[in-house]
């Protein structure tokens, strides 16, 4: 439980900046997708994935994705999520960083599979309300693709996971 705290006082801390109002309205939507390591108290060498749509208003970032985390054969964590968040760098400049909180819930599925005549498959699956976070930062240095980092996570009370992705977001950025 000591691992999850620092996550959520790095998103606090970034919640707490104060920032004033800029001039210009910005609103934007984008597509990301994502793909790198998860991290896991009960699976070594874990993947994390992510699909995600964001739209953006001025500093206001809301969030609708999906994520998974495990591994191909065996247990996997899966996520949707409803998240809001802050902008923290200007609307319009190329590099955006930004933190999101929300809520969601949690699957984890949790399957045997038998290839070779090693008796029968089997498959569970459980639902819990979970908590998930997310932080990113990116690169757009096209009018509609940007690349970025991003942090997920998710808290639960069966199993908190998290993940680092290589990210590809796909929307229009600028005019």
């Amino acid at each position: 439980m000591k691992k999850a705290r620092l996550p959520f006082l790095i998103f606090v801390l970034g919640f707490t900046s104060i920032h004033a109002q800029d001039s210009v309205q910005t609103s934007t939507s984008w597509l990301q997708i994502g793909v790198g390591r998860g991290f896991m108290d009960n699976i070594d060498d874990a993947t994390s994935a992510l699909i995600g749509f964001q739209l953006q208003h001025n500093r206001h970032l809301f969030s609708f994705r999906t994520s998974i985390t495990g591994n191909i054969i065996g247990t996997s964590y899966q996520d949707f999520g409803i998240l809001y968040g802050q902008i923290l760098t200007p609307p319009n400049s190329r590099f955006m960083g930004s933190m999101s909180l929300g809520a969601g819930f949690s699957l984890t599925n949790q399957s045997n599979i038998c290839l070779f005549g090693c008796g029968s498959s089997s498959s569970s699956t459980k639902a819990k309300f979970t908590v998930p976070v997310q932080a990113s930062f990116q690169y757009r240095p096209f009018k509609f693709l940007g690349f970025g980092i991003t942090g997920i996570g998710n808290f639960n009370t069966y199993r908190s996971y998290s993940g680092l992705l290589f990210s590809i977001h796909l929307g229009r950025f600028r005019d």
